[in-house]
């Protein structure tokens, strides 16, 4: 059996690059991709637009898991971030009076539950959200979470680095 330590952390953005700020979780990613190669750090990264249940399987073999999206119920440039095992399911959807902060098949805490409950996985769960107002097709993502991008890399970066000290 794999030890937790000897694991990476699975970091999965989800979005559409073509759908304005829709774009912040694969950009985010690529942002990542860019650093983690100039640190000590390893982690596998994932780009989806449309996250499903077979990812339950890569979250079970992680250490941990981090899920970067854009969410239409957070005022717009805010960065949301989430322990998904504490989190109350309305602390998702709250904010500006929208249903619902995703428009994925699968939701983050489902695919942890998934992990969960298939493979008895058992490690960190965590969330961060952009706040975003513009998911037009065809436009590119606002200089409002351009800018958030790199904030989001570092926040992801800050809990890999503490994740790995002893």
């Amino acid at each position: 059996m794999t030890r937790q330590r000897d694991r990476n952390w699975l970091i999965i953005g989800f979005g559409n690059e073509i759908s304005g700020d829709d774009a912040f979780g694969p950009a985010v990613i690529d942002e990542l991709r860019r650093q983690l190669p100039q640190l000590s750090i390893s982690a596998d990264l994932i780009s989806t637009r449309l996250p499903g249940p077979e990812l339950a399987e890569k979250i079970a073999a992680s250490t941990g898991v981090i899920f970067v999206d854009a969410a239409a119920d957070i005022e717009p440039g805010a960065l949301v971030y989430l322990d998904l095992h504490n989190a109350q399911p309305a602390a998702v959807g709250a904010g500006r009076g929208r249903a619902s902060a995703f428009s994925h098949y699968c939701q983050p805490q489902s695919l942890v539950g998934l992990a969960e409950t298939l493979y008895e996985w058992r490690g960190p769960a965590f969330l961060l959200m952009a706040g975003s107002d513009n998911f037009e097709i065809g436009s590119s993502i606002s200089r409002t979470l351009s800018e958030q991008i790199l904030s989001a890399a570092e926040k992801i970066l800050a809990v890999l680095r503490q994740a790995e000290t002893p």
